[in-house]
């Protein structure tokens, strides 16, 4: 039985009855199912507070009973992600997302739906943290996973009962990562979740993780002064255009938090997570005020109010800005020393196709999106100067960048030039402009996703100094002899026998694929892609190698 988070607990258990009973299905039956949801979420709750806070503790003895297998593990027998060395003291995040859903009997009417995220780095040397990320994501599933267990029968209640009110129920996960360094990986965790009624419920948390050992770091492993803590987040607070609006008891909350009490049997903690610009604290909607008010986020610099210096990011400025839809960000776009306002929102349908608006103050262009921004950010360049990069998706899960320069945005407005790019972010987190995956669907030798390290360039364009696109190793298996280059420059000619299998680690998708044995043999193979079928030495490569997919 899992926990519900402090947070969820207090918002989306308690509440659920009310959203029921706005719905409209909350009779006898329902109150009944609302009441004893809250029973087991308090003890769930009550559960999970008692566990270990260390998670890279919990992955060793995990990995020692082999429950956790780590990348390196995974890059074995059946292949695996290669992991890649750590540059200018920045990692390399990789986010994706499970996707859950619940069908009733007509197995066209959608019940319930959930999400969780995935989270991994790509760099080697980290094989720790890989491992914490691993468990963290694995115990994100199974949550989701119970969530939409116990979901799935009060909405089948809902759609018995009200089926003219009836909207499918979902419960989302997602992760924000703030910090991806040696020193830190730390992200925001958001959960809402819909039930009936007007609106959604939910809130956020922060998870921070020490990046060479893979534990999770407590609050008190961060700031060693809880006094001025808390003394900082209530100026902060008080002092806010918002105070006016918070609950009479708001500070009791806020002491609660940062000390770890617990009241009458509930056990209280601070949500924070550690960002660019130092410790953000987070209070969801219904802790320190009402729902309208959203999450109330305090930001504590580095050196202030007992959070150490020491934690503050060792990568210099600040080159990356997530930007989400409708959430925009401050920032002196042009130099002038004026900030302006930076963000984006969904436009018309044109036909299948999603039309998007780029905006800098006053300023606003139109680009195509196709069916969707995946990710969006701005990247610095090193000239300081600053543009939009959008991932897009399009055809058969295909994604390409879109990308504006914000200056030029702010001169010629609508007439401003949109550049594309044919790789796109997909599942890559970029967390610094000087090196940052793309990705792309390589067609040389089988169907598969190939990528390249890449920085913003002077025309703020991605560049590359790689020749040849990364694998992610895929086996592959000789059926006949197949000629190959093999040595340490690849100029020894030999010929790789039939029954040998290899794992394909790169190509440059004109005429090269390299692989190896399991035992780090190198080969490479000259392809002939001009036409169609692929060649190598005039034969067809599907009738030289077993395990190659092409598709459309």
């Amino acid at each position: 039985m899992r926990r519900r988070d402090t947070y969820f607990v207090r918002t989306a258990a308690c509440l659920a009855a009310l959203a029921l009973a706005v719905s409209g299905c909350a009779g006898t039956e329902g109150a009944e199912s609302s009441a004893a949801a809250e029973e087991v979420m308090e003890s769930q709750n009550a559960e999970e507070e008692a566990e270990s806070q260390d998670a890279g503790e919990t992955a060793e003895s995990q990995k020692a009973e082999g429950a956790v297998s780590s990348p390196s593990e995974e890059n074995g027998a059946e292949g695996g992600t290669q992991a890649q060395p750590a540059q200018g003291g920045y990692l390399h995040p990789v986010r994706s997302v499970n996707h859950m859903s619940s069908y009733a009997q007509d197995n066209r009417t959608l019940l319930c739906e959930g999400s969780s995220p995935v989270l991994s780095v790509r760099d080697a040397g980290y094989e720790a943290l890989n491992e914490a990320l691993a468990l963290y994501s694995s115990q994100r599933e199974a949550a989701v996973t119970e969530e939409l267990s116990w979901m799935e029968e009060i909405a089948q209640e809902h759609l018995n009962t009200s089926p003219e009110s009836f909207s499918n129920y979902w419960t989302e996960e997602s992760a924000e990562i703030l910090r991806a360094d040696e020193k830190v990986f730390s992200f925001r965790e958001k959960i809402y979740s819909y039930t009936g009624g007007a609106h959604s419920n939910g809130g956020m948390k922060g998870i921070t993780y020490d990046s060479q050992t893979g534990k999770q770091l407590a609050l008190g492993d961060v700031a060693a002064d809880l006094d001025a803590l808390y003394e900082y987040l209530v100026q902060e607070i008080r002092a806010a255009e918002y105070a006016e609006g918070l609950f009479e008891d708001w500070e009791e909350t806020v002491h609660w938090e940062v000390y770890g009490e617990t009241v009458d049997g509930f056990p209280y903690s601070l949500a924070w997570a550690l960002g660019a610009d130092g410790m953000e604290v987070y209070f969801s909607p219904y802790e320190i005020g009402p729902w309208a008010m959203g999450t109330v986020t305090v930001t504590v610099p580095y050196g202030e109010a007992g959070v150490g210096e020491e934690w503050r990011p060792l990568t210099g400025e600040r080159n990356v800005w997530p930007l989400a839809a409708y959430q925009d960000l401050s920032m002196d776009v042009d130099g002038d020393g004026t900030e302006e306002t930076v963000g984006f929102s969904t436009g018309e349908m044109r036909d299948v196709e999603q039309m998007y608006t780029l905006s800098v103050g006053e300023k606003s262009v139109e680009f195509n999106g196709t069916y969707g921004v995946t990710a969006a950010c701005v990247m610095e360049n090193p000239d300081g100067r600053k543009y939009f990069y959008a991932d897009c998706r399009t055809d058969n899960d295909y994604h390409y960048l879109v990308i504006a320069d914000l200056a030029e945005l702010i001169e010629k407005g609508a007439e401003t030039e949109i550049d594309t790019y044919a790789d796109g972010m997909y599942d890559d987190v970029p967390m610094d402009a000087r090196s940052f995956w793309l990705s792309d669907r390589g067609m040389l030798f089988s169907t598969v996703s190939v990528r390249r390290l890449y920085s913003a360039g002077p025309d703020g364009l991605p560049q590359t100094e790689q020749a040849e696109f990364v694998v992610d190793r895929f086996p592959v298996t000789a059926v006949q002899d197949v000629p190959a280059y093999t040595g340490e420059d690849f100029q020894e000619m030999t010929t790789v026998p039939a029954g040998t299998k290899l794992f394909v680690t790169a190509t440059d998708e004109e005429s090269r694929v390299t692989a190896e044995t399991e035992d780090g043999v190198r080969y490479q193979f000259e392809v002939n892609g001009e036409s169609w079928p692929h060649t190598i030495d005039g034969k067809n490569i599907e009738e030289l190698f077993e395990g190659l997919v092409f598709a459309g």
